[in-house]
């Protein structure tokens, strides 16, 4: 998949802050792909093999996509995206469909949409959302509306659009919180016409040096803002501003919500970028508080449910209980059982302390690897 300046995920970055992309493109190459950024694409290549050749998504399960071993979680998100992709094309009957759609709307401006559907009349577009944290707005989205503008000015579906009467846009975000994992919003061809003419005005304005930085909702999803000096000037000011005087105070909590997120960017960044061994002076991993689990939960579950009065007393509603729980359990009936074979104890992860900091450095996921190999 071809990497644009521009993209349908940039895009909506630019129409807040024009100059997002320049100090992107200062750090190129510094980011490392997340995990939850390759469960996603995993996640997407599933969806996409299943589109293409008729596969079910739990014809996946156990496999390794993009270094990602598919799990019954993300077969589940998968499924309902595709059976909400087929409920779609039923009710717009549609005729035929594609995967991995790409556009282009400029030499270095483009995107691929996940799904697209068509008969002579309608087209339908969609995005898959797999992440569980934030939920998309289908409504004048300007990712989907980026692609459509891309598919329209220049793609092997540019005909698709000479007499088309309505363009749906779906985003798919297979959320258990959510009533609807779709949204939809029904736009006409002129609607597309009018986004197309100010993305060209706003894709120009990116490239100036100096393009604005304005902070907003888009700064938690920009790879930059950890840097961007939008961010850390506001941190800065907000240091000079005298909480005490009242005529501070509304400038003061106007900074609350953009400086809470950056200050989170920040210690995800550094935690990422020190897991895959960069040194960060003054700072180290340590382990986060080792935690105990069950090594075999069923095993567990079958040993301890005849010696302390049956399943019931061990289930919390539908999962069994923690170690701790059912030690004091026992503890309560007067029963004295040897718990270590069940047990084993582990840290969840790392933290980020101060070199003084009395606690052991940890072994970062980078050294991990080179000791396996």
């Amino acid at each position: 998949m071809k990497h644009y300046r521009v993209g349908g995920s940039t895009y909506g970055r630019l129409l807040q802050c024009r100059g997002s992309i320049n100090q992107r493109d200062a750090l190129e190459g510094t980011k490392q792909e997340s995990i939850f950024m390759a469960q996603g694409t995993a996640m997407h290549k599933v969806l996409e093999f299943c589109v293409v050749h008729n596969d079910m998504p739990r014809d996946y399960l156990g496999h390794v996509v993009h270094g990602v071993e598919i799990t019954q979680e993300m077969v589940d998100k998968v499924t309902r995206a595709l059976d909400d992709w087929a409920y779609l094309q039923s009710v717009y009957d549609t005729v035929h469909e594609a995967s991995e759609v790409e556009g282009l709307f400029a030499a270095d401006a483009g995107g691929t949409c996940d799904l697209m559907a068509w008969s002579d009349e309608t087209l339908v577009l969609a995005d898959f959302k797999s992440g569980d944290g934030h939920v998309v707005d289908v409504t004048d989205n300007p990712q989907l509306m980026f692609y459509a503008a891309s598919l329209m000015r220049n793609s092997d579906y540019v005909h698709l659009f000479d007499d088309v009467e309505r363009i749906v846009l779906a985003i798919l975000q297979p959320i258990e919180r959510l009533d609807e994992s779709y949204s939809v919003q029904v736009i006409a061809k002129a609607d597309l016409v009018k986004f197309e003419k100010q993305a060209e005005i706003v894709i120009q304005e990116s490239y100036d040096p100096d393009a604005p930085l304005n902070m907003g909702p888009e700064c938690g999803f920009c790879p930059a803002q950890v840097f961007c000096p939008a961010k850390t000037g506001a941190a800065h000011d907000a240091l000079l501003l005298d909480p005490d005087h009242l005529e501070d105070l509304t400038e003061a909590l106007d900074l609350v919500g953009y400086l809470k997120d950056w200050i989170k960017a920040v210690e995800s960044t550094a935690l990422t970028q020190m897991e895959y061994g960069a040194q960060v002076e003054g700072y180290k991993l340590v382990n986060k508080r080792a935690t105990r689990r069950w090594k075999d939960p069923e095993a567990a579950l079958q040993y301890f449910r005849r010696r302390l009065g049956g399943k019931a007393n061990l289930m919390s509603p539908e999962k069994l209980k923690t170690p701790l729980q059912v030690q004091k359990l026992a503890k309560a009936l007067g029963k004295d059982y040897d718990f270590a074979p069940f047990i084993e104890t582990s840290s969840s992860g790392y933290n980020i302390a101060t070199v003084d900091d009395p606690r052991e450095e940890a072994v970062s996921l980078a050294a991990l690897k080179l000791i396996q190999h």
